[in-house]
């Protein structure tokens, strides 16, 4: 996992740390192609990079068409074509069809039109593409937009691509509520700078720890039975993993250094 210290104001934006990750990951897999993803705060032309982003679209955001061609006349060229208007503007247009999206461990029936190209000062040079989804007898004129560098996506994979950002919700959670992480009262600028990234990294690594050499089907037999009221429970959660390496600790053998082994020699 990757992690960036927000300074403030007048230091690097969170969209430019956002992309920096991306592009670092992009840089430590260049066979493959990155997707990233974002809530709505995380738009702008530093995330115009290798692969493709998708983000929510605020519900202010006025979108515009395709850059137009230049018309060989003297002047600076547009660089958007005509306002289309916001969301609720277009939606209320808009020719929607049937779909079934894959999020969030289910596949519920949605309302999706078509994706349709517009061109904003954050997609350029790229062509971007935006689509709604809704659910049937839904009052909401759309429910959410959504924007996208990847023009050649079906909506329903769009709308799956953006649930993925959700992880990182429960991932702030579990290290906030379980691991402790911003609890420690630090004052140092390296600890203040530190502790943080180094509660998630050690989360990572807990995550890593038990989905590869630890992770035992019994534990979910185990705390269903601790816990009777966890009915629908079927995958480990952090705190199991938690309490798995809380168990292991004791069973661990420390092997002896070199030294020590000669010192009992003697």
């Amino acid at each position: 996992m990757l992690f960036r210290l927000w300074r403030g104001k007048c230091t690097a934006s969170p969209v430019k740390l956002a992309a920096q990750m991306v592009k670092l990951l992009a840089g430590a897999f260049p066979g493959r192609l990155v997707y990233g993803t974002g809530d709505a705060a995380f738009h702008g032309q530093p995330l115009v990079i290798q692969g493709t982003w998708t983000t929510r679209l605020p519900a202010n955001a006025a979108l515009s068409g395709p850059k137009p061609p230049r018309t060989g006349k003297r002047g600076r060229p547009r660089v958007k074509g005509d306002r289309l208007g916001t969301c609720a503007q277009i939606a209320a247009s808009a020719t929607w069809t049937d779909a079934v999206i894959h999020v969030y461990g289910t596949t519920p029936r949605c309302r999706s039109p078509p994706l349709r190209r517009c061109g904003t000062a954050a997609s350029r040079p790229p062509p971007a593409a935006w689509c709604w989804s809704g659910t049937p007898g839904s009052g909401k004129a759309y429910d959410p937009g959504l924007f996208t560098l990847d023009t050649g996506a079906d909506p329903a994979a769009v709308a799956a691509r953006y649930s993925w950002r959700w992880p990182i919700e429960p991932s702030n959670a579990t290290g906030k509520q379980i691991l402790g992480v911003g609890d420690a009262c630090n004052r140092v600028q390296k600890a203040v700078e530190r502790t943080v990234p180094f509660g998630f990294l050690v989360q990572a690594l807990l995550i890593t720890w038990y989905a590869c050499p630890a992770y035992d089907p019994a534990d979910i037999d185990r705390r269903r039975w601790l816990c009777p009221w966890y009915r629908s429970k079927t995958s480990p959660s952090p705190a199991d993993m938690l309490a798995r390496l809380r168990r292991e600790f004791p069973k661990a053998h420390f092997r002896p250094s070199a030294q020590a082994r000669m010192t009992l020699i003697k």
